[in-house]
């Protein structure tokens, strides 16, 4: 995503949660079986970008980020996408969704894409959602940002390897991006922050509890010291 300039927006059909986005279907029993498998449809090519509240989490890292080898970008919120298209707090509820009622009063349909079950919540989730109708194209795929503002911060997994972050470092120095970052000379690639022209960058190391004292504040304290 770093390389392209672009960010990738995934299918409810690749989500380690099955029931999630799943549309419920019609309470009204004469409605046609094909309109619930249409909507499904649409619902499945729906492009979403699943973000986080949280560093904290080692789940996370495990799962999201090749279990502490990979990185965490930080985002700023209000630069990912316009702002009919997110970012939207994910809820966390194991009430079931309603059935959808034809021709009546019905829940916000943002029910139908924002809200998963409890065992879920240490997510705390975000996303930001690419809705479409059935006469354009599906959002499922690489789209690019609101002009390169985005990117506000890399936090290194316990595992990155040198050159991952180095490589990482180079694409950004050498990429389409409104913030680039003016290195500290000589520059140590773990647990910096880069200065970066239109503001800052925090470039550092977080580890989960077990592996090296309070996480939290050890990343802090060694990444902004």
């Amino acid at each position: 995503m770093l390389e392209l300039d672009k960010w990738w927006f995934g299918s409810r059909a690749k989500f380690d949660d099955e029931e999630d986005m799943v549309f419920p279907g019609f309470e009204d029993e004469e409605i046609s079986p094909g309109a619930h498998e249409v909507i499904q449809k649409i619902m499945d090519n729906t492009g979403v970008l699943c973000l986080s509240s949280t560093v904290k989490h080692p789940k996370l890292w495990e799962l999201y980020a090749a279990a502490g080898k990979g990185v965490c970008i930080k985002l700023e919120s209000d630069f990912i996408v316009v702002p009919d298209s997110g970012p939207f707090r994910v809820e966390y509820s194991d009430e079931e969704k309603p059935r959808w009622r034809a021709f009546r009063d019905n829940p916000d349909p943002a029910l139908y894409l924002l809200r998963k079950k409890r065992h879920w919540s240490y997510q705390s989730e975000w996303r930001c959602i690419l809705k479409w109708n059935p006469d354009q194209n599906p959002t499922v795929g690489f789209h690019p940002m609101l002009p390169g503002r985005a990117l506000a911060g890399l936090i290194f997994g316990w595992d990155t390897t040198t050159d991952d972050r180095l490589e990482i470092l180079e694409r950004l120095k050498g990429g389409p991006w409104w913030r680039r970052p003016a290195l500290p000379d000589p520059f140590r690639p773990e647990l910096q922050e880069a200065l970066l022209i239109g503001g800052s960058i925090q470039l550092f190391d977080w580890r989960p509890s077990g592996k090296s004292g309070d996480p939290e504040l050890e990343a802090l304290a060694k990444g902004l010291g």
